[in-house]
């Protein structure tokens, strides 16, 4: 009897000596995206410490639920390079992958509360929604072990890929998916749009509404004073091709139901080029430029970019940002580019618009204000702050 309360006291010596260094590590997930069948899915080991010290190693099982497949993992901002290149994942068995850092016991992680790993794996075809788990977690502090409690997070299996105009990475390819775009558009006014997916004339239809109006990109013509920005009516969509659309009604996101999509070479961009420079003096035929789209939000606009801002061609000074699904256009000519012109949109030989053209450090995607602070989704003709800056709409 007495051996076995030896042993009994001795191991709770252990376990309160071992989790003495512990002074509030939680571990959670969070951040769960796209648990779509056929697609590839992913969430964040989340760390959050109350600990006066940092933690040097981790340690952790990752399991995952029946129809879901680990596919490997990227190394999140608590962690230095040195953890980073020293992560070696092992099969457990039962669907659960361990993780283990050994680093220099003098690399602290980076912060106290942050990522430390984001999960990627696939959902299979016939996968139900299941629980994912974070067991066994453990830091090292200083030269003692803590452990956290084990956590767990629901993965809700949908047949909808939701796609974010605030997205920071391309799409993944996938097929046969139902997509939403979380993107308002605006009734009659016109949006550049690029996807990453084809979309038939029947999808337009069903997605943006009957009498929606799509143009592709045909270069620019010059004819003294104005600057026209051509485009030809289309029907359609294809995938990684920048247009312009105008909706009959507003509409706050939409979907496209049965899509491919797929994916770019690395160093690809989505864009349209069209043609080359024609004639010469102030009636040239200026097309060899480009219309550029972006997946990824807070895209840079280059020098002399243009984009569009409510119905209105504006410059970019270099700074002007983009959020995802949408696109610029590439324009430089010396005789243009120090003062302000007029800009038509030119739909199918048929003149729909004209903006007075400035620089501008605005984002293509800024919130508009009137003068009395309040936010406006639908500006009419006004003057509005928009970034700061006055705002006018003709």
């Amino acid at each position: 009897m007495m051996r076995k309360l030896l042993l009994f006291f001795g191991f709770l010596a252990l376990v309160t000596s071992a989790r003495g260094a512990d002074a509030g590590a939680i571990v959670s997930i969070s951040n769960i995206k796209n648990i779509v069948p056929g697609y590839t899915g992913s969430f964040d080991v989340v760390l959050n410490s109350s600990s006066t010290e940092y933690y040097t190693t981790l340690g952790l099982d990752v399991q995952l639920p029946d129809g879901f497949t680990y596919t490997g993992y990227t190394a999140g901002a608590l962690l230095t390079e040195s953890h980073a290149s020293n992560i070696f994942p092992s099969d457990q068995g039962n669907n659960t992958s361990r993780f283990s850092s050994y680093a220099n016991p003098t690399a602290d992680f980076t912060a106290k509360q942050g990522v430390l790993l984001t999960i990627h794996f696939t959902v299979d075809a016939a996968a139900t929604t299941g629980t994912a788990w974070v067991k066994n977690a453990s830091f090292t502090l200083g030269t003692e072990s803590c452990y956290a409690t084990d956590a767990s997070a629901e993965l809700t299996v949908t047949n909808v890929l939701t796609l974010d105009e605030d997205a920071t990475e391309a799409p993944m390819a996938g097929s046969n998916l139902n997509v939403k775009i979380n993107r308002t558009l605006y009734a009659d006014r016109w949006h550049t749009i690029v996807l990453p997916f084809a979309v038939s004339a029947s999808q337009v239809t069903a997605a943006f509404g009957a009498g929606t109006q799509i143009g592709y990109f045909k270069g620019y013509t010059f004819a003294d004073p104005n600057i026209s920005v051509n485009f030809e009516a289309r029907t359609e969509m294809a995938a990684h091709t920048p247009y312009i659309i105008k909706v009959p009604a507003t509409i706050d996101g939409f979907t496209v139901e049965g899509v491919d999509i797929t994916t770019l070479a690395e160093g690809e961009v989505p864009q349209v080029s069209y043609g080359q420079q024609v004639g010469s003096g102030k009636n040239k035929h200026y097309e060899d430029n480009e219309m550029i789209g972006t997946y990824v939000t807070e895209t840079v606009i280059p020098d002399y970019g243009l984009f569009l801002l409510n119905n209105q061609f504006m410059f970019s000074k270099g700074n002007s940002k983009l959020k995802a699904f949408r696109a610029y256009f590439s324009f430089y000519d010396a005789e243009y580019d120090s003062s302000a012109r007029e800009f038509i949109i030119n739909f199918d030989d048929t003149v729909t618009g004209i903006s007075n053209v400035s620089a501008s450090t605005l984002d293509a995607d800024s919130d508009v204000f009137n003068l009395s602070g309040q936010r406006v989704t639908e500006p009419a003709k006004g003057l509005y702050i928009r970034g700061g800056q006055k705002l006018i709409i003709k």
